[in-house]
Order: C-alpha cells, then sequence, then structure tokens
C-alpha cells in the first residue's frame, strides 16, 4: 500500500535537500499530480521561511506562477501541497544548450515577467530570481517557482519573520543574478530587484553566460558574442540592469510591450507549442514562422535576411526608377525635355485688395514690412499677432461671402486663329496663394510670409498650367463683375517664363439693407406675434424696436456683412446669436424663422 500524508498517496520522493523533502503524490479530491514539499529542518528562522512561502504563494493565482493548493501541519511535520509540473527548470536547458534562440528567449522571457508583473501588482517581490527557479513544462508552460524569500509590501511593518529573514548585512539568494542594492543589504531589494535578475536571466539565455558570474571556477557554455544580439536586446538587458534603480524600467511589462510587435501573428497556445518544441526537441514548429525575424541592426538585417538582400538588389534600382520617372512627370523636367516647342506656361491669378486692412496698422504706412524675426523675435511676435488679426477680420468681412470656401471658378478656352470659334474650354479652378490657410469648412487662418513681406493682395492661383501654344481666353465671374483675358501663349523654347494672367477685384459700393422678419409656430405652423428682436451692436444686444427706428443707426446696416440676433418669446425657446450673412446683391433680407414651443409641465 502506497503511504498517505494527510488523504495524499505518496508516489514517490523525488527530491530532497538540508531543508526539505519534495515528494509526488496524488490529490485526495482533484485526483492529480501534486508536489508536497516537507520541512525537515525544524530551526526558527526556517520554520518560518517555509510558512511564509505558503502564505504568499497561496495568495497568487497566475498561470506564469506555480499554484499551492494548501498548507498544513501534520503532528510536527510541515506541508506545502503545489501544482506538479511536468517538466524541467531553465537552467537544465541552458546547461545543455549554451544559448537560446533570440525568439524563444524572448518567448519565455515575456512569460516570466508575466508573472513577475502579477507578483508585483499583489505587492510581492520575488528576490531570488534565477534560471533554476523557472520551470519549462512539456507543454511549453513557463513557470516561477520558490518565492520563499520573497517580500510582500503589506507585512512591511508587522512581519516579524521578514526582519529575522533580513537583518542587515545577511544575504539571501543567488549572487550573480542579485541587483546591487540587494546584495549590500537585502531589506533594500524592490520590484526593480526583480527586474535586474530578469535582466540577468535574458543576457544568460541569449548569450550562455551570466555577465557578473562570482563563480569563477564554473566550466563555460558554449557562448555567442554579446555583440551579436540586436541591438534593442541589449537595450532591454541594459535598462534592466542598470546599477541604480531608478534608471531601470519602472514596470517589469515595459520591456514586454517592446518585444510583443514581434509575436503579433500567433496565440498563447502556439507560443506554448514553439517553446515545448524547442525546448524538449530542438525544433521549430511551423508557427515558428509566424514570429517577425530579429535582426542585429536595421542595416545588418539586409546582410542577415537573403529576402531583404535581394529585395535591396532589386528595390533599388526600381527606386532610383520611379524618382526619375517622377521628376519627369510630375515636375517641370517632362516639359522642358519633350513639350519645350509644343507648350507654354502660363499661370492664372485673382487678387483681392487688402490695402485698406493694412492701412489701418500704424507701422506698416512707414516700414511695409514685418521686423526681422531673428533681430527681433519679440517685435516681430507682436506685429504678426497684430496683422493676422485685422487681415482676418477683413477678409472674414469683405471677402467671405464672395468666396465659396475660399475657392473660385475660372474658364480657360483655347479659340482657333484669330478667335473664330473655341477648339477647347476648360474649368479650373483658383485656390489661395497668399495669406489664407483653409482649416475647415468655411474657417481659415492666416498664414504669413518667411521673408517678412507683406502683399497687399489676398492671391487666389490657378497653379502653373501647362498648355499648347496658341490663342485663348480667361474668364471670371466674381461679384456679379466678369473678368476676361485674350493673350496668345507661346512655347517653352521661347519663353522661359511663365506667362502670369492677373486681375484685381473692384469692389462695388455697399447700399443699405433692411430685414423683414416673420416668425412661424414649428409644431401649428402658424403665425407668432410679439418676439422680442434684439440686434448685436457695439458689443451688447439692443432692442430691434429703438434700433430700426433710428435713421441713423439703420444706415450703418449694408449688404455683404453679417449680423447677429436673438429672438425671445415667453412660449417659445430662447434663440440665441442667430447669424445672418447678407450678400452684396441683397438689400432686404426677408427671414422666416420657425420657433419651438416651451414644453409645459
Amino acid at each position: 500500500m502506497n503511504r498517505t500524508i494527510r488523504d495524499y498517496v505518496i508516489q514517490k520522493q523525488i527530491g530532497s535537500g538540508g531543508m526539505s523533502t519534495v515528494y509526488k503524490a496524488i490529490h485526495p479530491a482533484l485526483n492529480v499530480p501534486v508536489i508536497i514539499k516537507k520541512l525537515d529542518l525544524l530551526e526558527h528562522d526556517t520554520e518560518e521561511r517555509f510558512k511564509r512561502e505558503a502564505k504568499i504563494l497561496m495568495g497568487l493565482r497566475h498561470d506564469n506562477i506555480v499554484t499551492v493548493y494548501d498548507y498544513f501541519v501534520d503532528g510536527n511535520d510541515k506541508y506545502i501541497v503545489m501544482e506538479y509540473i511536468q517538466g524541467v527548470p531553465l537552467s537544465t536547458i541552458l546547461e545543455k544548450r549554451g544559448f537560446l534562440d533570440v525568439r524563444i528567449a524572448m518567448l519565455i522571457f515575456r512569460e516570466i515577467a508575466k508573472g513577475l508583473s502579477h507578483a508585483h501588482s499583489k505587492g510581492v517581490a520575488h528576490r531570488d530570481l534565477k534560471p533554476s527557479n523557472i520551470i519549462i513544462s512539456q507543454k511549453g508552460e513557463v513557470k516561477i517557482i520558490d518565492f520563499g524569500i520573497a517580500s510582500a509590501s503589506e507585512e512591511r511593518e508587522k512581519d516579524e519573520t521578514k526582519v529575522a529573514l533580513t537583518q542587515t548585512g545577511l544575504t539571501m539568494g543567488t549572487p550573480a543574478y542579485m541587483a546591487p542594492e540587494q546584495l549590500r543589504d537585502m531589506r533594500l531589494a524592490t520590484y526593480q530587484s526583480d527586474i535586474y535578475s530578469l535582466g540577468i536571466i535574458l543576457h544568460e539565455m541569449l548569450t550562455g553566460y551570466r555577465p557578473y558570474d562570482l563563480e569563477l571556477n564554473r566550466p563555460r557554455k558554449k557562448e555567442r558574442n554579446i555583440a551579436e544580439i540586436p541591438f534593442f536586446l541589449r537595450r532591454i538587458i541594459y535598462n534592466c540592469t542598470q546599477e541604480k534603480t531608478n534608471k531601470r524600467y519602472k514596470d517589469v511589462l515595459t520591456p514586454v510591450k517592446k518585444m510583443d510587435r514581434f509575436f503579433r501573428n500567433i496565440t498563447h497556445e502556439e507560443a506554448k507549442e514553439i517553446i515545448a518544441e524547442y525546448a524538449y526537441k530542438n525544433k521549430f514548429l511551423d508557427s515558428y514562422r509566424k514570429t517577425k525575424p530579429v535582426y542585429s541592426s536595421f542595416i545588418a538585417s539586409f546582410i542577415e535576411s537573403p529576402h531583404r538582400k535581394y529585395g535591396l538588389a532589386i528595390g533599388i534600382p526600381l527606386l532610383i526608377a520611379i524618382v526619375i520617372s517622377a521628376l519627369i512627370l510630375f515636375t517641370d523636367t517632362y516639359h522642358i525635355i519633350f513639350n519645350r516647342t509644343t507648350h507654354g506656361k502660363v499661370e492664372i491669378l485673382f487678387n483681392f485688395p487688402l490695402r485698406p486692412a493694412l492701412q489701418r496698422l500704424s507701422w506698416y504706412r512707414t516700414e511695409k514690412k514685418l521686423p526681422d524675426i531673428k533681430r527681433n523675435p519679440g517685435l516681430y511676435e507682436d506685429r504678426a499677432k497684430e496683422l493676422s488679426s485685422v487681415l482676418y477680420k477683413y477678409i472674414r468681412e469683405e471677402y467671405a461671402d464672395l468666396l465659396f470656401n475660399f475657392k473660385m471658378n475660372a474658364w480657360l478656352i483655347r479659340q482657333k486663329e484669330k478667335g473664330k470659334g473655341i477648339i477647347k474650354k476648360e474649368k479650373l479652378l483658383l485656390s489661395p496663394k497668399t495669406y489664407v490657410r483653409i482649416l475647415d469648412f468655411d474657417d481659415f487662418e492666416i498664414t504669413l510670409p518667411e521673408s517678412g513681406e507683406i502683399p497687399e493682395h489676398l492671391t487666389l492661383s490657378s497653379g502653373i498650367l501647362y498648355k499648347e501654344k496658341g490663342d485663348y481666353s480667361c474668364s471670371m465671374l466674381v461679384g456679379g463683375a466678369s473678368h476676361r483675358t485674350y493673350f496668345t501663349l507661346l512655347p517653352i523654347k521661347e519663353s522661359k517664363e511663365t506667362l502670369q494672367l492677373s486681375h484685381t477685384y473692384t469692389p462695388t459700393p455697399r447700399n443699405k439693407v433692411n430685414f423683414n422678419f416673420t416668425f412661424l409656430d414649428r409644431k401649428s405652423r402658424k403665425p407668432v406675434d410679439n418676439v422680442d428682436i434684439k440686434i448685436y451692436w457695439s458689443g451688447a444686444y439692443q432692442s430691434w424696436k429703438d434700433f430700426s427706428a433710428k435713421k441713423v443707426m439703420m444706415e450703418n446696416l449694408l449688404n455683404g456683412y453679417s449680423y447677429y440676433f436673438k429672438f425671445e418669446h415667453p412660449d417659445y425657446k430662447t434663440i440665441r446669436n442667430f447669424l445672418i450673412r447678407v450678400d452684396r446683391d441683397q438689400t432686404i433680407a426677408h427671414l422666416t424663422i420657425w420657433l419651438d414651443p416651451v414644453k409645459k409641465e
């Protein structure tokens, strides 16, 4: 009959050391294999450490941390019951292999970091992280074990055991993996100390050796030069193993996020299968190919990757050909080379005067330009701000109603010789060339020339057009006035300069405008009387009844401008800041306004 311990059927003893004996057993309720760890030494410190490990592990539940099922006392003996993992320590794999494939090392690192992150989130630092405390199962699971000297933050003020275990000058752990502060004093160990140990483990997985190895007589394994490691992984090791804790990663998952981009195409289950196949069979599954290759550096990738090497050999000549083709097809080069005898260059411009606005600036009348930005940055900023404000307001008031989102149509007509008939008619779209940069619909901002020069016009341009030589006419309709120009376009060979056809807007006199209001109930569709109308004027809302009764005030209402009104009625919802824009050709604005009744309780 098999021996039992507290209903656990012992199958065999699988380990024994100075402090404990380890058995494989069967859980009585779950009927699954478990590990039973029995404390052999009965010294107070050892007993407390054993109890401490059980207490900490039972509070941690994560796929990357060994699960503890139970802790109990049977007579004078103390036991921990934990998850049975069919696998081997990472240290055993490293002893056999020396170093690991780069992507396998990254996959294992990510799993360890996830387990550590969970422990840290529960206030627990491991403090003895090393390859022998990392188990790789035959299913590819990565499990952290042995939290025997872990620290739990919530116990710092009340746990006498911790004080006993971490007396000043006492070092517990494995020196080759311990952070400098932990070597000096165990009580200084923090989460950053675990991050340091994890950086050492990554270094060992990638190179086959520890960077600060105190075991001088240790037989050397198969090794890889650290210079052969991809640069970004060297940076991760560097940031993990900084001497000062405040220079290390603040969170253990930070380097994991940097690695994740290499494994976006594989699932967690595939990752475990890849680790298992590599660890136990030294093979790579097909799913391994889904991981992104890791190169020493971006430049080295073109040497290390045959695909990139061939791509580079083909890509450079192709890129050169594309650039040359683009220069020929989309710049002046094409026309200068191929069409210099058949085509000419022309630009259609339309100018809107800004001089009245500029004359409002006292400094402009004498200086005509902005100050040097390098010599007088403060003065430049003040004047540029003032100039932008004046131009924005003037353009908005004078020209916004003439231009639909600051675009203007023009028609370029190719004519037969001596104006006898039309060969072709083409519609052009002119856009701002100076000052105005369109933002969203019906909104814009003022941009000033870098030179500091201040053009006196808002200029719209067609851009440079390449057209067949011959006779043309160009026509535009702006503000009810027609603008037409006849011209002959010479080929580039005869005239290298661009022919600029410029038109200037002449504003028509503004007329007085009257407003006629009709109010309707939106629900009943019946007229609404006694609506209180107010107009925004001189910085405040004024009664429309009083305003419209004064002739001198009404003479200030001109077409081509925008006006704000407010409508109030006790039985209807108030309409505030109602904008009315009056076109240049309007002398009376008939307005029908629908009012929404107030819901009565």
